[in-house]
């Protein structure tokens, strides 16, 4: 016991939780949304693992991101926030944000990304993972 005593001890933190780990995703995402919005030819690493000459080998390939704005009739840019393919509604049957011009669009991801690391978003992405149907395996 006399080597422990020298460290410092403490609880061991759980682990994030699906809220967290929601919200982190959801973080990435927009992250993603705001550098495709500054060069429309952006695209993220992939990596999988595939068999190459019988061995597995890990190959990095390049994916498209979808862009989450549209531009409407007058003009206006509106982005939604994406959980899958469907829009998550944001507040009672309005999925999309209203981008005042194109040098806002950086203003209003930052907001979003304050909103979901504060949790204010949780119950509308919660409704919207529930909607959507689960994958069968099989």
């Amino acid at each position: 016991m006399a080597d422990l005593k020298g460290l410092t001890l403490t609880t061991f933190p759980d682990k994030p939780n699906n809220a967290q780990r929601r919200r982190d995703k959801f973080v990435r995402q927009l992250e993603e949304q705001s550098l495709l919005f500054a060069d429309p030819a952006y695209t993220t690493p992939v990596h999988r693992w595939k068999k190459i000459d019988g061995e597995r080998q890990r190959v990095t390939s390049q994916r498209k991101v979808s862009p989450w704005w549209r531009t409407d009739a007058a003009g206006r840019i509106v982005m939604s926030v994406r959980h899958g393919q469907k829009a998550v509604e944001i507040d009672k049957g309005k999925t999309g944000i209203v981008v005042p011009n194109k040098e806002a669009f950086p203003t209003v991801v930052d907001t979003l990304i304050a909103a979901i690391r504060k949790g204010e978003l949780d119950n509308a992405l919660d409704q919207a993972s529930r909607a959507s149907p689960k994958p069968k395996r099989g």
